[in-house]
């Protein structure tokens, strides 16, 4: 299938523009009202897959640089959540975060989306195995 490279930059460009400076992508732009103004993890990883099947490595590692910090920063929370079953929203590792702070959100909200954090570390460790 032959792809029109000009469509798929102006497609790419709209993408960026929902970029961070943190590396991480917003659902949507800054200034909505909606609160689809932060960053999901699933988002970031799947968008994240896209431009890496493009050659943008820059937005690559802007983006795999966010999410490892995410990793880093909740750390103690990711351990107890593997150590332990949560049963509370607020114990399950939180799929937005504040694009700037790496801060959790605290509203209530279905935090329970094990499939993007799956999804991370399996390619993480495809990364470490050379996939």
């Amino acid at each position: 299938m032959e792809i029109n490279k000009d469509i798929l930059e102006k497609h790419l460009d709209n993408i960026r523009a929902l970029q961070s400076k943190s590396g991480l992508f917003l659902a949507s732009r800054s200034d909505v009202s909606t609160g689809y103004n932060k960053a999901w993890l699933r988002d970031n990883f799947y968008t994240c897959l896209a431009f890496e099947e493009v050659g943008d490595l820059d937005t690559v590692k802007k983006v795999w640089k966010a999410l490892l910090t995410i990793f880093v920063k909740h750390k103690d929370k990711i351990s107890w959540a593997v150590k332990n079953k949560p049963y509370q929203t607020f114990q399950y590792i939180h799929a937005r975060y504040n694009p700037e702070t790496f801060e959790e959100f605290w509203e209530e909200w279905g935090n329970k989306q094990n499939d993007a954090i799956g999804a991370i570390l399996f390619k993480i460790n495809g990364r470490r195995s050379g996939f």
